[in-house]
């Protein structure tokens, strides 16, 4: 007759051999485990984008269809068609969210810093487009660059400041000197913003209907986001031309 020890031999090998089993990839956690999706990597907009100028190619081969955990300030929203923009409003970085994300959109105002999180899709018509799955806010404000500086550095060098400025856009802080309206054509408001030379770094508003900018004192300051466009003289005067995406002037 076999002992209880010889009865049980043949269920304790069983369970040995049972035993690494758990937590094995066909397990229902792990299987979970490994579908995960790759690790977001993290990256600014400024920097994504450089990687795609002079040669979008070089961009292209390095990050299509890669994750990546993108921040930036968000320079232009629209809840209609789920998509931000940074490093410029038409051109850049475009995020592109789904409909859980209309209200969170809306809520964005332009200059805030943002973390979103998406794969990388093709560059096109000037832009990288993100298919992004969440965003998140951050805390980074952007450093506001004096309208001073840059009408120093044009004056020095035209054509090179010019061309560094016009690869994204910069948040200028400024003195307002003049509000000009212009109504003929297309109505655009022009802010003067006052330079220690007595020039002024002149920021173009397409189309602005924004009565509340002619009611301002002189002497304001005045927090621009922006893109410089162009520079000019006249009547051996340098002037510098700005376009507006977003301006408030300083709280008091």
């Amino acid at each position: 007759m076999r002992t209880l020890k010889a009865c049980l031999a043949p269920v304790w090998a069983t369970l040995l051999c049972l035993t690494p089993m758990i937590g094995r990839a066909d397990t229902p956690k792990a299987k979970a485990a490994s579908t995960k999706g790759p690790a977001a990597t993290p990256v600014t907009a400024d920097a994504l984008f450089e990687d795609y100028t002079p040669d979008f190619t070089q961009g292209q081969d390095k990050w299509l269809g890669k994750t990546v955990e993108v921040s930036g300030f968000c320079l232009s929203r629209d809840p209609e068609n789920l998509v931000i923009s940074m490093v410029d409003p038409w051109f850049g970085i475009i995020c592109r969210f789904p409909k859980t994300a209309t209200k969170q959109i809306a809520g964005l105002t332009i200059g805030q810093c943002v973390k979103a999180v998406g794969k990388i899709g093709y560059f096109s018509s000037g832009h990288v487009e993100i298919a992004c799955s969440s965003m998140t806010l951050c805390d980074t404000k952007a450093m506001p660059v004096p309208a001073d500086f840059i009408y120093d550095e044009i004056k020095s060098d035209p054509k090179g400041a010019v061309e560094r400025y016009k690869k994204r856009a910069i948040f200028i802080h400024g003195t307002l000197s003049s509000v000009v309206v212009q109504t003929g054509g297309v109505q655009k408001t022009i802010i003067g913003l006052q330079t220690k030379d007595g020039e002024k770094v002149w920021c173009f508003i397409q189309s602005s209907t924004d009565d509340s900018l002619a009611k301002l004192a002189e002497g304001t300051g005045m927090n621009i986001w922006g893109k410089v466009e162009s520079y000019s003289r006249l009547n051996g005067q340098l002037r510098v031309k700005v376009n507006v995406f977003s301006y408030t002037p300083d709280s008091n």
